[in-house]
């Protein structure tokens, strides 16, 4: 492919990328309690006004650095929506997704050219990971993209210094400078939006590559550690400060978020006698795997194309390689794990995904019935997204408006087969995998607004939520006994005060007037000592667990 025609597929990606995390952003599905999180701290920094300590239910929420927060908050403001609504809460990690898009492109043309990264973004943009958490107000896409910017900085300024042509070029080279300065501002940032796991275990990752090759001295002047973690620090610290100052035991508070936590009880099940007993389990290489579908069952493709050696150029992925294999070794040493860890080492993964399949379709690797398998996977993979649209559809209430809609999403699949034939008409080999990208991202757009699809769990608690904010609408406080505050505090924008189950009937009755969410044994119990309930609401949270909302007020003296 030629430079331009790759810009003009590049930009096309990131525009799909956009579409596809705006949509899924706006689709008015009910908010993850983790969303909660985000959404109202920012609505309560724009509320109080103060930036530097993170509050949730007017309580310090310190379990997170503020950075997502802030852009959550500055974005509400800037659309004049400090209420900070669902779709404003979730709108950041939209942008976030087109970020990682661009710079898994990067990273595609940095280690290999402009055809790798093209595919790697295709790859990226209609994976599930990205789809799902690119219209989530979690912080974890913001987080991905950073931690990727980062890997990006520095595998550029190695590549730029591998690429000076004399001394003076490889110690003041200014791309050198720059791309490494990139690098450690991403590394700050993503530090503010998460914490310094990944990007700290990407940089070590690279750096043992980096030392392994060229040296020491080779990879200080490339990564421009010397001058670049301090900066880092000096970017990070104040936050940390600031607030330290204002809450006496958040410095004991994060370092068992940092390292306590890691191996507790409550998160391993059973301590450092647990931890080593599950030592190197398998779970993030299937998280890996589960993040990338439907393309990671080609997975194998990636972890071997840089070691194969049947290509010129080949082992630049090396790079890539260690960045991704030394955070999931460590990941693998923690007895818990969650899938969203490795949305930062999707850039690593994908690249060399996408260069292992041209390797194969460009005959590179000359096993013919490998590259049939390939083939054969993709026209597979494009199928899929259809007959999900198709299963979907039928499970769908039918109105003029859906079947309208209907209408238009199919004319938009036939174009997408006719423009993926088009691109692909001088090479057979690459027909399955073009339009398999594009029925993926279709997909991911049309069926992120298919409230079929969401759970019925967050539907359920969103409905309670509601219900308790119409309940306590004349300013009575909400109490909850046997149920999450947590689901309540974003939706009714006001503290909610949990008592325990234990609670007294007396208890709650010297609280009155009070709004009180429960569950429906306890306040039987409540009522059977003698409180006054007044039942409002009732929802069957499951088939054990019945939900009320009841109102109680002061016996008259």
């Amino acid at each position: 492919m030629r430079v331009r025609s790759c810009i003009a597929v590049e930009f096309l990606i990131l525009i799909g990328a956009l579409v596809i995390s705006v949509l899924s952003a706006t689709s008015g599905r009910p908010m993850e309690t983790h969303e909660d999180f985000v959404a109202q701290t920012s609505r309560e920094m724009l509320e109080s006004g103060d930036p530097i300590v993170p509050t949730f239910g007017d309580r310090q929420r310190l379990q997170k650095p503020p950075l997502m927060y802030w852009v959550v908050g500055t974005f509400s403001k800037v659309v004049g929506r400090i209420d900070v609504p669902p779709w404003c809460a979730r709108l950041p990690s939209a942008f976030a997704s087109v970020l990682l898009v661009g710079v898994v492109m990067g990273l595609g043309a940095t280690v290999y050219d402009r055809k790798t990264a093209c595919l790697a973004g295709g790859l990226t943009a209609s994976c599930v990971g990205v789809i799902e958490h690119g219209g989530n107000a979690r912080p974890e896409m913001l987080y991905a993209a950073l931690s990727s910017l980062a890997l990006l900085g520095f595998v550029r300024a190695w590549f730029v210094h591998h690429a000076a042509t004399s001394e003076r070029e490889m110690r003041d080279g200014p791309g050198v400078a720059r791309w490494a300065l990139l690098g450690w501002i991403a590394f700050a940032a993503a530090t503010l939006a998460k914490g310094p796991h990944l990007p700290g275990l990407m940089f070590v990752g690279v750096s043992v590559y980096m030392v392994t090759v060229d040296g020491w001295r080779t990879w200080r002047r490339s990564t421009g550690v010397v001058w670049g973690l301090p900066l880092a620090i000096g970017c990070i610290l104040p936050w940390f400060i600031a607030v330290a100052l204002r809450s006496d035991d958040a410095w004991a508070f994060w370092a068992n978020e940092l390292v306590g936590a890691r191996f507790s009880d409550t998160e391993g099940g059973g301590g450092i006698g647990h931890w080593l007993l599950e030592f190197l389990k398998p779970d993030y290489l299937l998280h890996i795997v589960a993040e990338t579908l439907p393309w990671g069952v080609a997975l194998p493709l990636g972890v071997f194309v840089s070691w194969t050696g049947c290509e010129p150029g080949s082992s630049r992925g090396r790079v890539l390689f260690f960045s991704a294999v030394v955070p999931l070794f460590v990941l693998s040493l923690v007895p818990h794990s969650r899938g969203y860890y490795v949305l930062p080492l999707l850039p690593s993964v994908m690249v060399l995904m996408a260069r292992g399949v041209l390797d194969i379709l460009d005959g590179a690797l000359l096993r013919p019935r490998l590259r049939l398998g390939v083939v054969a996977f993709f026209w597979f993979a494009a199928a899929v997204p259809v007959l999900e649209f198709v299963v979907v559809k039928a499970i769908s209430p039918a109105s003029t408006v859906l079947s309208l809609k209907t209408a238009l999403e199919l004319g938009t699949l036939g174009l997408i087969f006719i423009i993926g034939w088009r691109i692909t008409s001088k090479r057979g080999s690459r027909k399955p995998v073009v339009i398999a990208i594009l029925l993926w991202a279709w997909g991911g757009a049309v069926l992120s607004n298919e409230p079929v699809l969401w759970s019925e769990h967050d539907t359920q608690f969103d409905a309670i939520a509601e219900a308790a904010a119409q309940s306590a609408a004349d300013g009575v406080p909400i109490v909850v006994i046997d149920f999450d505050r947590d689901d309540l505090v974003y939706a009714t924008d006001s503290p909610v005060r949990r008592v325990p189950r234990s609670a007294s009937a007396l208890t709650l009755l010297e609280m009155a007037p009070v709004v009180i969410v429960g569950s429906t044994t306890s306040l039987d119990r409540l009522e059977a000592e003698g409180l006054p309930i007044e039942r409002l609401h009732a929802f069957q949270v499951d088939k054990d667990k019945r939900v009320e909302i009841v109102r109680v007020t002061p016996l008259p003296r």
